[in-house]
């Protein structure tokens, strides 16, 4: 269930948030998508800032960001990852 894998993270979260580093990307998104769907933003916000400093962090992360901070009412935190995810694409051609 999503509120299992949402308390199990939490725990692990409390206690030694490196786990994190060690789990695939695919588990990781499955992770946010979990956090999503029983609306824990905050939990998804931590998962998201343990991610962001490491070398794991790509285009896929900086749009759940964005969908966290709009969904924290950050908006303005929101719109300037989506103008960085803009400026990156445009300079590499990904538009």
């Amino acid at each position: 269930s999503f509120q299992y894998l949402v308390e199990l993270i939490k725990t692990y979260i409390d206690s030694d948030k490196n786990i994190l580093l060690h789990l695939s990307e695919q588990y990781i998104l499955s992770l946010l998508d979990a956090c999503q769907k029983i609306c824990s933003f905050e939990t998804s916000l931590e998962i998201l800032n343990i991610i962001r400093s490491s070398n794991v962090w790509n285009e896929k992360f900086r749009i759940y960001y964005v969908k966290v901070m709009t969904q924290l009412y950050h908006f303005d935190i929101a719109l300037k990852e989506v103008e960085y995810i803009r400026a990156h694409r445009e300079r590499s051609g990904n538009i």
